[in-house]
């Protein structure tokens, strides 16, 4: 019997044959322009914010720990704020700002756009900000104590004692609440004024401590990793009842980088060799990637999930010289592989888009795909 093949049937063939390999060959990232902080100057920021490039409507700018400055579509710098007695904390919007923290150590400011200093208030507590968000919360420097100020300068709460270690905290960026996680398994749920909204503790471990906590962009969902023999991975709504929870089938005695994307759909966990990548209300994994097989323990330097949660971009090393930024979609396909020798990439995309940023010792590159 002689098969007949017509052009429409010849079409679908393709598509279904050849459409995925022509999709994967496309998506190729481009370097959009790069910066040399050799001409900014300062060191890497505090944990919580990292150095990153802000991308708006109007302008892009790039924040170190002693310098704020706006770039134009070419890498040239347009302005730059430079300080010498203080460090940047936060940016604020990064055109409203910024919330200074002194080298001393005994007070905060807030330079507006017009470089005057606003207000000051004295403090021996360290400030977080979220960008875009007017919450400044103060961690006192054994990390047993906070509280809260509004971009005014304006007390919300005083400090208080919480009366055990804090261990790891998050602050939805849309919302002014604050997700704490302690030594002793506690997990809590504060409003501005440090007004408990809910409580959490989960027993199934035989040592109880909470590695990290992290919230989605709106507060509607919130995560914890906690516990050792075994360690948990568990998923909270903004009420505090518990969606999921999972072994995570790893024995760290370490905080590990827990991200969801900016939809909230999504929630991306390091593993000890690679990631995993959640389904929030699916409540499964669609996505366990070992990176590197062969590969030390506790590879990874740096990770990121796009706002829908269609890419993740990784950094990681695979021996003491050697790291690689890697670009991979949510089914687990490479796309992109850069390889550093001596040097610890850190990478984050942009708050909405695919473009990323790759940033080693003395140089930033901006990318898009």
């Amino acid at each position: 019997m002689k098969l007949k093949i017509n052009h429409y049937t010849f079409i679908i063939i393709f598509i279904f044959l050849f459409l995925p390999v022509y999709k994967f060959i496309l998506i190729e990232p481009y370097l959009i322009w790069k910066i040399d902080k050799q001409n900014i100057g300062g060191s890497m920021l505090d944990e919580f914010y990292k150095n990153k490039v802000y991308e708006n409507l109007k302008k892009k700018y790039y924040i170190n720990n002693n310098s704020l400055c706006f770039f134009a579509n070419n890498s040239r710098i347009i302005s730059q704020n430079k300080l010498r007695k203080n460090i940047i904390c936060s940016s604020g919007t990064g055109e409203e700002g910024l919330l200074l923290y002194s080298n001393t150590g005994d007070k905060i400011s807030f330079l507006n756009k017009n470089k005057s200093v606003t207000w000051k208030y004295k403090t021996h507590s360290y400030p977080f900000q979220k960008l875009n968000n007017d919450l400044i919360l103060l961690i006192t420097g054994e990390n047993a104590g906070y509280g809260t100020l509004n971009t005014d300068g304006e007390v919300i709460s005083e400090p208080i004692s919480s009366g055990m270690l804090l261990t790891s905290f998050d602050i939805p960026s849309k919302t002014n609440l604050i997700i704490m996680g302690y030594a002793n398994g506690n997990i809590k749920l504060f409003n501005e004024k440090l007004k408990e909204l809910w409580y959490k503790k989960f027993l199934k471990s035989n040592i109880q401590i909470v590695k990290k906590v992290t919230a989605s962009s709106h507060g509607s969902y919130y995560a914890a990793l906690t516990g050792l023999e075994p360690e948990y991975l568990s998923i909270m709504d903004k009420y505090g009842t518990t969606k999921w929870s999972r072994e995570t089938l790893e024995a760290r005695r370490r905080p590990a980088d827990l991200k969801f994307s900016g939809n909230e759909k999504f929630l991306l966990e390091e593993s000890e060799q690679g990631f995993r990548l959640y389904s929030v209300k699916r409540k499964k994994i669609v996505l366990n990637k070992i990176i590197h097989p062969a590969g030390p323990r506790r590879s990874m330097i740096s990770m990121d999930i796009s706002y829908d949660g269609a890419y993740i971009i990784v950094s990681y090393k695979i021996n003491k010289d050697v790291a690689i930024v890697e670009l991979f979609d949510n089914e687990g396909h490479s796309f992109f592989r850069l390889f550093y020798e001596n040097e610890l990439p850190f990478v984050a995309f942009s708050f909405k888009g695919y473009n990323f940023q790759v940033e080693i010792k003395n140089k930033v590159h901006l990318y898009g795909i």
